[in-house]
């Protein structure tokens, strides 16, 4: 079993913060090294910077005093006894005398401690070129490959050139005190003064990383909330604007994905009580068709009564007939497949027309079609097909609903802000539920109540398809009025 402690340090290790803290820490640290080392070797290399400088002059100084040569070879014992004080005086300094070559010759050490007899000419040249005002390391006779800071002064007899007065300033016993300086002052207070900026700048990285990446975890945790079903989930981050830019873009898909499951949760819904609604239908006629076609096989029925039965189940086959033509039709608008052609048309003319053929119908049903401004000049922009569908679906959907001797009241409005509404009005002996329904919402879905027929869902997707909405309203008791909005044409809309 896995300790708690181990977990934590694990999640802690896979988080953003946790990868971006130590990411942090690797990168400070190998700064710190790379700014220790370049501050060790500048401070060294300013030392002895400093020292030749202010020893620039100590060969000639030597060279001065002294006859390191004499006129048939070297004055060795004059040349030991003159070095010997020197380095008394300057333990810090090693003296030699070079031939002309850069040979040495004489110096004042064990014969052990020498690793080369000869030293190279070209640094020596460059520093008495340059007078001693640049820093320049020369070959040290103690070391095989080693070079260190020095001073040089020629030798001369009657502008002859004999040789090299040529002192290390940076000999052994300057090297053990520089080393020990270096560790106990420069890498002290170097390494703590890099302690403590590195110390200050973790924390401060550490800080605003967790002010970063706390917007990022609260983002996490919305779309996993979201993920998991909390459709509601959002984020409030108040950081930086590109966290703040993140948090609102996925605000936005997350409403925009809340709205598309609603609607297709709804869409779910709606297809199941459609279904319901259709079967509701359809049981009634074909119910009457399979009584009266098990009645027909009687032999004993008279011959009136038999054509009577045939008429009803005629009747009820029409009855589905119309239906099957509605379903096929809904499922076209439902699936985008009907293509909008709209064009300009006098609206009143088509009013006109769809009542006219009407007429005759609510007359048997011993009721009276009105028309209200039906003289109206005005030409709306539409597809002309499909909203003589509309008014014809809704005046047969008032037709059913109309006790005998009422009036149905067409009427087209005043255009407003570029729109024309057409209602259609009709009184009612009562209420039928899916009208209930419809005047609880205000917007049609007629879908979703058994028994209000595919008549009214088809006036919806219709009106869908041309950005507009069927209303319903009570204007008065036992009264009902369904309208739409249609634009007005203004001659540009082609």
């Amino acid at each position: 079993m896995r300790s708690p402690f181990l977990n934590a340090n694990r999640r802690f290790y896979m988080s953003l913060y946790g990868k971006l803290a130590l990411t942090l820490l690797a990168l400070l640290t190998a700064l710190a090294c790379v700014y220790g080392y370049l501050t060790a070797y500048s401070a060294i290399r300013y030392f002895d910077a400093t020292h030749q400088r202010l020893n620039v002059d100590v060969a000639a100084h030597i060279a001065t005093f002294t006859k390191p040569f004499l006129t048939q070879g070297v004055n060795q014992a004059g040349a030991d006894d003159i070095f010997f004080n020197a380095m008394v005086t300057n333990p810090s300094a090693e003296v030699y005398l070079l031939d002309s070559t850069g040979r040495v010759l004489v110096y004042h050490a064990p014969a052990t401690k020498i690793k080369r007899s000869q030293v190279s000419l070209e640094p020596i040249r460059e520093f008495i070129s340059q007078k001693g005002k640049v820093y320049i390391k020369g070959d040290d006779p103690r070391s095989v490959a080693d070079q260190k800071i020095f001073s040089v002064a020629e030798v001369r007899n009657n502008s002859r050139m004999q040789g090299y007065v040529y002192v290390i300033l940076g000999g052994e016993q300057y090297g053990s005190v520089m080393e020990s300086l270096l560790q106990s002052h420069v890498l002290l207070w170097g390494l703590l003064t890099l302690l403590i900026t590195l110390t200050a700048a973790l924390l401060i990285g550490l800080i605003s990383f967790h002010r970063l990446t706390r917007g990022m975890e609260a983002i996490t945790v919305a779309v996993g909330q979201f993920r998991q079903g909390d459709y509601l989930a959002r984020v409030q981050v108040k950081a930086s604007r590109e966290l703040a830019l993140v948090a609102d873009t996925f605000n936005d898909m997350a409403d925009e994905l809340s709205r598309t499951i609603t609607n297709l949760t709804q869409s779910e819904r709606i297809r199941r009580e459609l279904v319901a609604s259709i079967s509701h239908d359809l049981r009634t006629p074909i119910t009457a068709i399979h009584g009266y076609a098990d009645a027909l096989t009687t032999n004993t029925l008279p011959e009136d009564t038999r054509h009577q039965y045939a008429d009803v189940i005629a009747q009820g086959s029409k009855k589905l007939i119309i239906m099957v033509d509605e379903l096929a039709e809904l499922a076209k608008l439902e699936a985008r497949d009907t293509q909008l052609q709209p064009e300009p048309f006098a609206i009143a003319d088509l009013l006109s027309e769809v009542i006219a053929r009407f007429t005759p119908l609510a007359e048997r049903q011993q009721l009276m079609l009105m028309c209200m401004n039906c003289q109206s000049s005005v030409f709306c922009y539409a597809d002309v097909g499909l909203i003589e569908r509309v008014l014809q679906n809704l005046l047969e959907n008032t037709l059913k609903n109309t006790p005998a001797n009422g009036i149905i009241q067409v009427e087209l409005s005043q255009p407003e802000s570029g729109l024309l509404t057409i209602s259609v009005q009709n009184p009612v002996s009562h209420l039928p539920d899916f009208i209930q329904a419809y005047l609880r919402s205000d917007v049609c879905t007629p879908e979703r109540t058994p028994g209000s027929g595919l008549g009214l869902a088809i006036v919806e997707k219709i009106l869908k398809l041309h950005d507009t909405r069927l209303r319903a309203a009570q204007p008065e008791a036992n009264f009902i009025r369904f309208s739409f909005e249609l634009p007005v044409y203004k001659g540009s809309d082609r």
